[in-house]
């Protein structure tokens, strides 16, 4: 059971798919093997609809992977799939942070960069949250270098260098038309 966004506890018996699932079973005889089977696959069906219902009403509410696994009981890597609906193609890998071997996972790998959408044959991870390595993009070598420079310090150096091209630029302007007028 789960409080949704609006406190409304989310539970098979007030899910609608569930009551439907109730009715139009309601007086089967699953004595037959074959019925049963199909009774059995379409409530787990409905169970995985309404385990993904629970985990996105989670999400909404701005809950981390991390902090709704504790919530559900469910593994991270389960609720990592339910809430990208990924399936297969998922990446990840293991770091080492505070002496302990985490399992960082992350998005589906795509085809081009995230930031300038350039092909590259290989792609990196930049996360931006040591608490929550799943939070992040893709990005090819160059992109990464430049976040990386602008996470370090880097939006002073650049705001120095446009000041610096701005003046130097009037300079270089001035002797040039001395030089050369009209250019």
């Amino acid at each position: 059971m789960v409080s949704t966004s609006n406190n409304e506890i989310l539970t098979p018996e007030n899910f609608p798919p569930w009551k439907d699932f109730q009715e139009a079973w309601r007086g089967v005889d699953l004595s037959d093997r074959a019925v049963k089977t199909k009774f059995h696959q379409e409530q787990d069906a409905l169970g995985q609809k309404l385990l993904t219902e629970w985990v996105k009403r989670l999400r909404t509410r701005g809950l981390t992977y991390r902090e709704i696994t504790l919530e559900t009981g469910l593994k991270l890597t389960r609720v990592y799939r339910l809430c990208n609906n990924l399936t297969r193609g998922h990446k990840g890998s293991y770091i080492t942070q505070n002496g302990e071997r985490i399992f960082q996972y992350k998005r589906v790998l795509p085809e081009k960069c995230e930031i300038c959408s350039g092909a590259s044959k290989k792609l990196k991870w930049h996360h931006w949250n040591s608490e929550h390595l799943e939070w992040g993009v893709w990005v090819c070598g160059w992109c990464h270098s430049g976040i990386e420079f602008f996470e370090h310090g880097g939006e002073e150096k650049v705001a120095k260098y446009l000041e610096l091209k701005e003046k130097y630029g009037r300079d270089y302007a001035e002797v040039t038309n001395t030089i050369r007028p009209g250019i």
